[in-house]
């Protein structure tokens, strides 16, 4: 069986780096706990820019980015028993997952997608995970786990500050830590 993992705020840690390099840039002190849909939407007027900022940390300093507390050794042992895979919607930034991915996880992630992000060419998410056909889903974004669930994939939510309100459906079980990951796949 075929489980699949989001990259950003899933196995690694995006929102902590993130922030900590916009707070020190513009002079905040945001906190994960702010955060209701993106970074980008706390700085208000200045979105734009900040968004910019963001791509440029990402497509520049991605492999400082560290795992999640537990993401590794859950990993590791999901890929004792099933196939792993990771999906994400990073843009321009193929190599640098993979990379990032084999630093930390090593050969547990067997594959690695890259879906759709904001109109350009490549499949939604739930399409590649329905083409692969995943057994079981996990990611932190409300609406991908939605749009997940909606086509029939199990979708374990991983708990974030900005999922706290997401659309109930059969399909999406809220996950509350890594440690509660390897009870999803039962």
């Amino acid at each position: 069986m075929i489980v699949g993992f989001d990259v950003d705020d899933m196995i690694l840690d995006t929102a902590t780096f993130l922030l900590r390099h916009v707070n020190l840039l513009y002079g905040t002190s945001f906190r994960k706990e702010d955060i209701e849909t993106n970074i980008e939407s706390l700085f208000g007027e200045r979105k734009d820019e900040v968004e910019r900022e963001l791509h440029r940390l990402m497509e520049s300093r991605a492999d400082e980015i560290l795992p999640l507390e537990g993401a590794v050794e859950t990993i590791l042992r999901v890929a004792e028993k099933h196939m792993t895979i990771a999906v994400t919607r990073r843009a321009r930034m193929d190599e640098i997952t993979r990379l990032s991915l084999k630093t930390h996880c090593g050969d547990a992630i067997e594959e690695v997608y890259f879906a759709g992000l904001n109109g350009n060419r490549r499949p939604k998410k739930s399409e590649v995970l329905s083409r692969v056909k995943v057994y079981r889903y996990f990611d932190d974004d409300p609406r991908i786990a939605y749009d997940c669930a909606k086509v029939g994939i199990k979708v374990g939510l991983f708990n974030q500050p900005w999922n706290q309100k997401f659309i109930q459906h059969e399909n999406i079980a809220k996950i509350y830590g890594w440690n509660r990951v390897e009870d999803f796949l039962k």
